[in-house]
């Protein structure tokens, strides 16, 4: 069996770090989910809160826009509702996508070929890049939309409503990105059956990871 470091395994996209497919399944998230890895991503993943909290304002700005515009262009409230449920969220997951590969893209696996992982990172790297200056315009886009619609209806509570969708809205599409998650770590665990890797048992934190096929 050949060992490596957990930094080493987090770099290359590894998912099994123990005989627990649930104990491993809950470590993915934290290291992968675009609201849980700002706060619980181990300590040696490669890739920092500075990126990850790029990553997360990029989808707050996104989803402000969205909100803001559905609320400006859908006056009916049952309409604007059901849109942003459905649309809404698809739309910021289709968003979130591509920006949360820089530490998460599947295809920078290790069994994958190496010209493979290094185009898929040199794209997440671009992808964040594009999508921070997209985020910021979004932003200010979604900013002067809500700021001509309270001129023109001169509507008191419309930036409370449009926080309360928007809170709304991005809570769903936290939620919604856990079962992409789980099917991703799902696909590259079946991957990695067999393949006579171990990870290094380290209790950084006081975490314990043992080694696959160890625990």
């Amino acid at each position: 069996m050949t060992t490596i470091t957990i930094r080493d395994a987090l770099e290359s996209g590894r998912v099994t770090f123990s005989a627990s497919w649930p104990r491993d399944c809950i470590f993915y998230l934290c290291n992968n989910h675009i609201l849980l890895s700002v706060f619980f991503a181990h300590e040696k993943h490669p890739y920092g809160k500075v990126q990850r909290g790029l990553v997360l304002f990029n989808s707050l700005s996104f989803a402000y826009f969205i909100t803001a515009v559905l609320h400006v262009f859908v006056p009916n409230d049952l309409a604007r509702g059901a849109i942003g449920i459905t649309l809404g969220t698809i739309l910021q997951l289709l968003f979130d996508l591509p920006a949360s590969m820089l530490g998460t893209c599947p295809c920078a696996h290790g069994c994958f070929p190496p010209f493979v992982q290094g185009t898929c990172r040199g794209f997440a790297l671009a992808c964040l890049s594009l999508h921070t200056c997209a985020s910021f315009i979004f932003g200010l886009l979604g900013a002067g939309a809500l700021a001509a619609g309270h001129l023109l209806t001169n509507d008191e509570t419309m930036p409370q409503v449009v926080w309360d969708n928007f809170v709304a809205s991005k809570t769903n599409a936290f939620i919604g990105a856990v079962p992409w998650n789980v099917i991703t770590y799902a696909i590259l665990r079946q991957c990695e059956v067999g393949d006579g890797v171990g990870v290094q048992r380290e209790t950084p934190t006081g975490r314990d990871y043992g080694s696959h096929g160890m625990v």
